[in-house]
C-alpha cells in the first residue's frame, strides 16, 4: 500500500509510463506520420521529465521536503521534551495534524535512501 502512495505520489510517475507507451507505440507503428507525432510527444514528456529531475539540483527548489520535515521534527521534539519529559504542557493534535505529521516523516524516510541508492 505505501509503495501505491508513493508511485501516486511521485510526479515523474505518470511521465514515465506515458513514455513507456509511447515507445512502445513507436516501434508497433508503421506509419510515418503517425511516427513523427509519437517522437514529438516523447521530446515533450522527455523535456518535462528532465525539468522535474533538474529543479533537484538547485538549492532553492530542494529545501522544500526538508523544511517540511523540519516542522515536523519541531513539532516531535515539543511533543517527546516539552510535554513528555518536563511534564510543562500538553499538546493535544487534531486528527488531521496527526496524518499529515505521519505522512511528511513517513515519506521522507521513506524516499531519501531510494533517492540516495538511485543517485548512484
Amino acid at each position: 500500500m505505501i509503495g501505491r502512495i508513493i508511485k501516486w505520489l511521485n510526479p515523474l510517475n505518470p511521465i514515465l509510463d506515458k513514455l513507456s507507451e509511447l515507445y512502445k507505440k513507436k516501434l508497433e507503428t508503421e506509419d510515418f506520420k503517425e511516427k513523427l507525432r509519437i517522437e514529438a510527444e516523447i521530446k515533450v514528456l522527455e523535456m518535462r521529465r528532465d525539468i522535474l529531475l533538474d529543479e533537484q539540483k538547485h538549492a532553492y527548489t530542494a529545501w522544500i521536503r526538508p523544511a517540511f520535515a523540519l516542522l515536523m521534527w519541531f513539532l516531535l521534539a515539543k511533543i517527546v521534551v516539552w510535554d513528555t519529559m518536563f511534564g510543562l504542557g500538553v499538546t493535544t493534535l487534531s486528527p488531521f495534524v496527526e496524518k499529515v505529521f505521519a505522512i511528511v516523516l513517513g515519506f521522507y524516510f521513506l524516499t531519501r535512501p531510494l533517492e540516495k541508492v538511485f543517485r548512484k
